[in-house]
């Protein structure tokens, strides 16, 4: 609940706490790559917990997007294109995933089209990245 309520240090305090409970237990490797990722803004460190998840649990799309969101921020877009490619082999019905591939073809210098398809996609779908500029930029 103290992620969701971007309480970071309780949330990852209670999830220490958990990891030294269980150790072998991937979601809650998860869960501090969460607040690393996304209440830290330490994405190294979330790369690397997501990393110990799928090491122990390679059969979850969203641990695979969420490694890749961890490269990207850290401009490592090879990563996290295989990352993100898993995470839609897995799973085809997240916007946010299309979204993401999308802005990774932007930074590997894709093809417009391949880009576009993606965020075409990445909009029927519903995402929370804000791809509007590129869009109007890459698509027709």
């Amino acid at each position: 609940c103290n992620y969701y309520l971007k309480n970071q240090v309780e949330a990852e305090s209670e999830l220490k706490k958990a990891l030294g409970i269980n150790p072998d237990d991937p979601e809650t490797y998860y869960y501090l790559g969460m607040v690393a990722n996304y209440l830290k803004n330490l994405p190294q460190q979330g790369y690397d917990y997501m990393t110990n998840a799928l090491r122990l649990d390679d059969s979850e799309a969203e641990y695979y997007y969420q490694r890749a969101k961890s490269s990207y921020e850290l401009t490592d877009y090879v990563k996290g294109m295989e990352d993100v490619q898993k995470a839609l082999k897995m799973y085809r019905g997240n916007g946010n995933f299309y979204a993401l591939r999308g802005m990774l073809r932007l930074k590997l210098k894709y093809e417009d089209d391949q880009i576009c398809e993606d965020f075409n996609k990445a909009y029927e779908l519903g995402t929370f990245y804000r791809i509007k500029k590129e869009y109007k930029r890459h698509c027709k």
